[in-house]
Protein backbone atom coordinates (compact mmCIF):
# COMPACT_ATOMS: atom_id res chain seq x y z
CA UNK A 1 0.00 0.00 0.00
CA UNK A 2 1.44 3.45 -1.33
CA UNK A 3 -0.88 5.85 1.29
CA UNK A 4 -0.58 8.98 -0.73
CA UNK A 5 -2.11 7.19 -3.62
CA UNK A 6 -4.12 4.08 -2.57
CA UNK A 7 -7.56 4.21 -1.19
CA UNK A 8 -8.20 1.05 0.87
CA UNK A 9 -11.65 0.45 2.48
CA UNK A 10 -12.12 -2.00 4.77
CA UNK A 11 -16.07 -3.04 5.45
CA UNK A 12 -16.41 -6.02 7.54
CA UNK A 13 -13.58 -8.00 6.18
CA UNK A 14 -14.52 -6.81 2.41
CA UNK A 15 -11.13 -4.93 1.57
CA UNK A 16 -11.99 -2.39 -1.90
CA UNK A 17 -8.89 -1.22 -3.04
CA UNK A 18 -8.95 1.88 -5.97
CA UNK A 19 -4.95 2.61 -7.03
CA UNK A 20 -5.36 6.23 -8.35
CA UNK A 21 -2.64 6.02 -11.19
CA UNK A 22 -5.20 3.47 -12.92
CA UNK A 23 -7.94 6.09 -13.06
CA UNK A 24 -5.83 8.97 -15.11
CA UNK A 25 -3.76 8.10 -18.33
CA UNK A 26 -3.27 11.11 -20.97
CA UNK A 27 -3.39 9.01 -23.98
CA UNK A 28 -6.98 7.17 -23.19
CA UNK A 29 -10.64 8.50 -24.00
CA UNK A 30 -13.61 6.77 -22.55
CA UNK A 31 -16.99 7.06 -24.48
CA UNK A 32 -19.97 5.92 -22.66
CA UNK A 33 -22.54 4.53 -24.20
CA UNK A 34 -25.12 5.01 -21.45
CA UNK A 35 -26.32 8.31 -20.31
CA UNK A 36 -25.95 9.82 -17.25
CA UNK A 37 -27.82 7.48 -14.59
CA UNK A 38 -29.51 5.04 -16.87
CA UNK A 39 -28.78 1.18 -16.55
CA UNK A 40 -30.36 -1.50 -18.20
CA UNK A 41 -31.62 -4.29 -16.11
CA UNK A 42 -32.22 -7.64 -18.27
CA UNK A 43 -33.89 -10.47 -17.15
CA UNK A 44 -35.76 -13.66 -18.20
CA UNK A 45 -38.69 -11.60 -18.87
CA UNK A 46 -36.84 -8.99 -20.78
CA UNK A 47 -33.88 -10.98 -22.46
CA UNK A 48 -32.53 -8.63 -24.94
CA UNK A 49 -31.30 -5.00 -25.48
CA UNK A 50 -29.96 -3.36 -28.01
CA UNK A 51 -27.79 0.07 -27.76
CA UNK A 52 -26.89 2.31 -30.81
CA UNK A 53 -23.27 3.53 -30.09
CA UNK A 54 -22.18 5.08 -33.84
CA UNK A 55 -18.94 6.80 -32.01
CA UNK A 56 -16.24 5.80 -34.35
CA UNK A 57 -12.93 3.48 -33.89
CA UNK A 58 -12.75 1.85 -29.75
CA UNK A 59 -9.84 -0.07 -28.51
CA UNK A 60 -12.02 -2.01 -25.75
CA UNK A 61 -15.09 -2.58 -25.06
CA UNK A 62 -16.14 -2.61 -21.43
CA UNK A 63 -19.37 -3.15 -19.38
CA UNK A 64 -19.62 -2.63 -15.73
CA UNK A 65 -22.59 -4.48 -14.50
CA UNK A 66 -23.94 -6.89 -11.41
CA UNK A 67 -26.15 -9.94 -10.97
CA UNK A 68 -28.73 -10.32 -8.03
CA UNK A 69 -30.13 -13.68 -7.11
CA UNK A 70 -27.24 -15.59 -8.96
CA UNK A 71 -25.77 -17.45 -6.03
CA UNK A 72 -26.18 -20.59 -8.14
CA UNK A 73 -24.53 -20.02 -10.89
CA UNK A 74 -21.22 -21.40 -11.42
CA UNK A 75 -18.10 -20.16 -12.10
CA UNK A 76 -17.15 -19.00 -15.89
CA UNK A 77 -20.92 -19.69 -16.62
CA UNK A 78 -22.08 -17.12 -19.65
CA UNK A 79 -24.51 -14.81 -18.32
CA UNK A 80 -24.69 -13.12 -21.42
CA UNK A 81 -24.16 -12.78 -24.91
CA UNK A 82 -22.55 -9.99 -26.30
CA UNK A 83 -22.48 -8.88 -30.25
CA UNK A 84 -21.34 -5.97 -31.16
CA UNK A 85 -21.84 -4.36 -34.78
CA UNK A 86 -19.08 -2.50 -36.82
CA UNK A 87 -19.85 0.06 -39.50
CA UNK A 88 -18.46 -2.15 -42.57
CA UNK A 89 -21.01 -4.91 -41.80
CA UNK A 90 -18.78 -7.44 -39.28
CA UNK A 91 -19.38 -8.47 -35.98
CA UNK A 92 -17.61 -9.79 -32.98
CA UNK A 93 -18.96 -12.07 -30.04
CA UNK A 94 -18.42 -11.86 -26.83
CA UNK A 95 -19.83 -13.83 -23.36
CA UNK A 96 -19.85 -11.91 -20.42
CA UNK A 97 -19.63 -14.70 -17.78
CA UNK A 98 -19.92 -14.82 -13.84
CA UNK A 99 -17.06 -14.98 -11.96
CA UNK A 100 -14.73 -13.49 -14.83
CA UNK A 101 -16.81 -10.14 -15.86
CA UNK A 102 -19.56 -10.03 -13.51
CA UNK A 103 -20.68 -11.29 -10.14
CA UNK A 104 -23.33 -11.24 -7.37
CA UNK A 105 -23.79 -7.64 -6.02
CA UNK A 106 -24.06 -8.52 -2.51
CA UNK A 107 -21.41 -11.60 -2.86
CA UNK A 108 -19.81 -9.82 0.52
CA UNK A 109 -23.43 -9.60 2.20
CA UNK A 110 -22.93 -12.00 5.34
CA UNK A 111 -25.76 -14.08 4.40
CA UNK A 112 -24.31 -15.17 1.03
CA UNK A 113 -20.81 -15.09 2.41
CA UNK A 114 -19.30 -18.09 1.07
CA UNK A 115 -22.05 -19.49 -0.70
CA UNK A 116 -21.89 -18.16 -4.49
CA UNK A 117 -20.82 -20.71 -6.25
CA UNK A 118 -18.84 -17.91 -8.53
CA UNK A 119 -16.58 -15.40 -7.67
CA UNK A 120 -15.66 -12.04 -7.25
CA UNK A 121 -15.10 -10.79 -10.76
CA UNK A 122 -12.94 -7.50 -10.85
CA UNK A 123 -14.92 -4.50 -9.22
CA UNK A 124 -14.89 -1.13 -10.62
CA UNK A 125 -17.02 0.42 -7.98
CA UNK A 126 -18.69 -0.46 -4.28
CA UNK A 127 -21.00 1.26 -2.15
CA UNK A 128 -22.08 0.54 1.50
CA UNK A 129 -25.70 0.01 1.31
CA UNK A 130 -28.45 -0.47 4.10
CA UNK A 131 -30.35 1.80 6.81
CA UNK A 132 -30.55 0.94 10.93
CA UNK A 133 -31.87 -1.47 12.24
CA UNK A 134 -30.26 -3.85 9.15
CA UNK A 135 -26.92 -4.14 8.88
CA UNK A 136 -25.12 -2.45 6.20
CA UNK A 137 -23.72 -4.79 2.88
CA UNK A 138 -21.22 -3.95 0.83
CA UNK A 139 -22.41 -3.56 -3.22
CA UNK A 140 -20.05 -4.30 -5.83
CA UNK A 141 -20.32 -3.34 -9.47
CA UNK A 142 -17.98 -5.28 -11.92
CA UNK A 143 -16.18 -4.64 -14.86
CA UNK A 144 -16.22 -6.82 -17.93
CA UNK A 145 -13.21 -5.51 -20.19
CA UNK A 146 -12.86 -7.03 -24.30
CA UNK A 147 -10.08 -5.77 -26.92
CA UNK A 148 -11.18 -5.24 -30.04
CA UNK A 149 -9.48 -5.80 -33.09
CA UNK A 150 -11.51 -4.17 -36.33
CA UNK A 151 -10.44 -0.78 -37.65
CA UNK A 152 -14.26 -0.25 -38.78
CA UNK A 153 -16.25 2.14 -36.09
CA UNK A 154 -18.68 0.55 -33.81
CA UNK A 155 -22.45 0.77 -34.68
CA UNK A 156 -24.63 -1.05 -32.13
CA UNK A 157 -24.48 -3.75 -29.13
CA UNK A 158 -26.75 -6.31 -29.16
CA UNK A 159 -26.60 -7.74 -25.31
CA UNK A 160 -29.16 -11.07 -24.59
CA UNK A 161 -29.51 -12.69 -21.43
CA UNK A 162 -28.81 -16.33 -21.16
CA UNK A 163 -30.20 -17.72 -17.65
CA UNK A 164 -33.61 -18.10 -16.44
CA UNK A 165 -36.15 -19.96 -17.99
CA UNK A 166 -34.69 -22.71 -20.33
CA UNK A 167 -30.88 -22.58 -18.79
CA UNK A 168 -31.67 -24.59 -15.80
CA UNK A 169 -30.87 -21.59 -13.54
CA UNK A 170 -33.43 -19.72 -11.06
CA UNK A 171 -35.73 -17.40 -13.69
CA UNK A 172 -35.39 -14.74 -10.74
CA UNK A 173 -31.83 -14.56 -11.78
CA UNK A 174 -31.33 -11.22 -12.80
CA UNK A 175 -28.63 -8.40 -14.13
CA UNK A 176 -27.83 -4.60 -13.87
CA UNK A 177 -25.73 -2.87 -16.28
CA UNK A 178 -24.87 0.10 -15.48
CA UNK A 179 -21.93 1.24 -17.64
CA UNK A 180 -21.01 0.58 -21.43
CA UNK A 181 -17.48 2.29 -22.47
CA UNK A 182 -15.83 2.66 -25.09
CA UNK A 183 -12.11 2.76 -24.99
CA UNK A 184 -9.79 4.61 -27.29
CA UNK A 185 -6.27 4.92 -26.52
CA UNK A 186 -4.09 7.60 -28.39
Amino acid sequence: IQPERDIVIDCRGAEIRDVTNQWTNPTTEYVSFLEGDKSLNISCNNPTTTLELNDGVIDELQVESQLSHSCEITQGAPVAELTLYYADGSLDHFQLRAGIHTAEWAIDREDLRGKCRHMRAPVISSQIKGHAPDLATLSHTYVGKWKLTSNSGVQSLNIRFLLGKDSGSSSDVRMNITGVKGLRKG
